[in-house]
């Protein structure tokens, strides 16, 4: 009987102990990059979705025709819309036409002024500061608007008897 040439049963298990060894370090350096991966994403659409609260909201307040506290809310006003934005502590809530966009970050109490004074119910508004709360970081925002003196005028003609 002739012998075929072939590896012994140690030979085997050799390669496979050093097949199991490179497959397991691949896959942790594959699990640790999915994992930085993973945080990357989360950090990123957290940073977008501030970034376009902050982006409209800039928009709304340089656009509108006015803008007006009611209800500790902001009321931007259009000549063919309204836009409303409602501060919630775990929320914010820009409603546009009764539909709703939610932008979930801690926000603080909004301040609304004019003139420098804080505003009242009803009243024009020309500055809103607030402080979001992002990950053990705080972070201010400050938005302003600028009026015609047609708006302006219109606001005193209101205040005379």
């Amino acid at each position: 009987m002739k012998k075929l040439p072939s590896y012994s049963i140690i030979e085997l298990i050799v390669v496979m102990l050093i097949a199991t060894i490179v497959i397991a370090t691949a896959y942790q350096g594959y699990l640790m990059f999915f994992r930085q991966y993973l945080a990357f994403k989360e950090r990123s659409e957290k940073i977008a979705r501030v970034s376009l609260f902050d982006r409209l909201l800039t928009s709304d307040m340089e656009d509108s025709r006015e803008a007006r506290m009611r209800n500790a809310s902001l009321h931007c006003i259009y000549p063919d819309k309204n836009i409303l934005y409602e501060f919630r502590t775990n929320c914010i809530i820009r409603y546009q036409e009764n539909l709703p966009d939610t932008f979930y970050m801690n926000a603080g109490t909004p301040v609304f002024y004019f003139n420098e004074l804080p505003t009242l119910e009803g009243k024009l508004v020309d500055r809103l500061e607030f402080t979001v709360e992002r990950d053990k970081d705080s972070i201010d925002f400050s938005y302003e608007k600028k009026y015609g003196a047609d708006v302006l005028l219109n606001e005193n003609e209101n205040l005379i008897p």
